[in-house]
């Protein structure tokens, strides 16, 4: 099947084609067995059941976006395997279709930029006569892909270590833990002098001693980071390949997303206010101190780190005589970091100084509470993902 025959099944017009045009457009796939034709068209027995072996080894809890991770997992593997379907698989396709698809197609396609597809986009497929690479590279983002090239050149290396990089998304960032909370107010006050008798402040206490302030709560401890988004299934397929460089396809499924901040400790109440002294004719008695402002809330421990994704299979058709030139290489996807540990709640400010009655002096402000301890930092994912499985074959 040549790139005008593959075109067809896309629903490119083969006459602009040949007029030597290069269309780009986004086509609706009406059908399960459409997309099959259209990215899966190539695939020889021994990939797909290679396939079917190597998705079976993946969890259930990969993860599709919305979509149920078992339905979708048999989706593909029906597609690119010899999996059968679930009756509530059917539903599930159903919904998914018609499918918006990215396509390209020409008599030649040049690749001469760093062309990203995604994250998480439309289906894509590159369908060439001639596919080039001038100082450029494809990269899909936790995207399908399928590239068919009748015949491949390659021109000059761009700025990427690969021509064709299929690779995942890492995952969000865990939720970040609460912030502490913090006593509303002041706390009380210090009791006022009284007086001892009418008129008279002999035998009366000077003001109280405001009370100190409550201790802010701590802040909460940050959330797992998000599983990475993985690499999604590609097809590369080449027919014709006759220089002596290297074609180079490089393949990291997602990475653990870092797990979530701790959240910052709660500001600690400020003391109460010093009561003030007993003041009355002549006399008079001092004013209460202010009371010492609460402590700042401890800050949340940072949440650990999300676990990466592993990688859906990538099948590639390459020319037998060209075998040497072709160069797979892989790295594992990383867990995810741990979480910033949360910063100490604020100190409460010290309370105001009682008033003296006559004569007497007012009372001392209360000190400032102590700075909240930092929590700890959360610890690194312990899962990576296993880079997709390459299935080659020869022509």
């Amino acid at each position: 099947m040549d790139y005008l025959e593959r075109a067809q099944i896309i629903g490119h017009d083969v006459t602009r084609l040949k007029n030597g045009e290069t269309i780009r457009s986004t086509v609706l796939v009406d059908s399960l067995e459409k997309f099959k034709a259209i990215f899966a068209h190539d695939l020889t027995l021994d990939q797909r059941g290679k396939f079917s072996e190597q998705i079976g080894h993946l969890p259930w809890t990969l993860q599709f976006g919305s979509l149920p991770g078992a339905s979708m997992t048999r989706l593909i593997n029906n597609v690119f395997g010899l999996g059968s379907l679930a009756m509530n698989d059917v539903a599930v396709a159903t919904a998914i279709f018609p499918l918006r698809v990215t396509a390209v197609s020409g008599s030649t396609v040049t690749i001469n930029t760093d062309e990203v597809f995604g994250p998480s986009s439309a289906p894509v497929a590159i369908n060439a006569g001639t596919l080039i690479f001038n100082g450029g590279s494809i990269t899909t983002l936790n995207t399908v892909i399928t590239v068919s090239a009748d015949t491949l050149q390659i021109n000059s290396g761009g700025s990427l270590p690969y021509h064709i990089g299929i690779k995942g998304v890492a995952g969000a960032t865990g939720t970040a833990g609460a912030t502490g909370s913090t006593t509303p107010g002041q706390a009380q006050a210090g009791r006022k002098g009284n007086e001892g008798s009418p008129g008279v402040c002999t035998g009366s206490d000077s003001g109280g001693t405001g009370s100190g302030g409550a201790t802010g709560g701590a802040g909460g401890t940050g959330l797992i980071g998000a599983q990475g988004l993985p690499s999604l299934p590609a097809t590369i397929t080449v027919k014709g390949f006759s220089q002596n460089t290297s074609f180079v396809v490089y393949t990291q499924s997602g990475a653990g997303g870092q797990g979530g901040p701790g959240g910052q400790g709660g500001a600690g109440q400020q003391g109460g206010n010093g009561g003030d002294g007993c003041s009355s004719g002549c006399e008079g008695t001092s004013g209460g101190n202010g009371g010492q402002g609460g402590a700042g809330g401890a800050g949340g421990d940072g949440g650990p780190g999300g676990p990466g994704a592993p990688g859906l299979p990538i099948n590639i058709s390459f020319p037998q005589a060209a075998q040497s030139f072709l160069v797979m290489t892989q790295d594992l996807a990383p867990p995810g970091a741990g979480g910033q540990a949360g910063a100490g709640g604020a100190p409460g400010g010290g309370g105001g100084s009682g008033s003296g009655g006559k004569h007497k002096s007012d009372g001392a402000g209360g000190s400032s509470g102590s700075s909240g301890a930092a929590g700890s930092a959360g610890k690194a994912g312990t899962v990576g993902g296993a880079p997709g499985n390459y299935n080659p074959t020869y022509t």
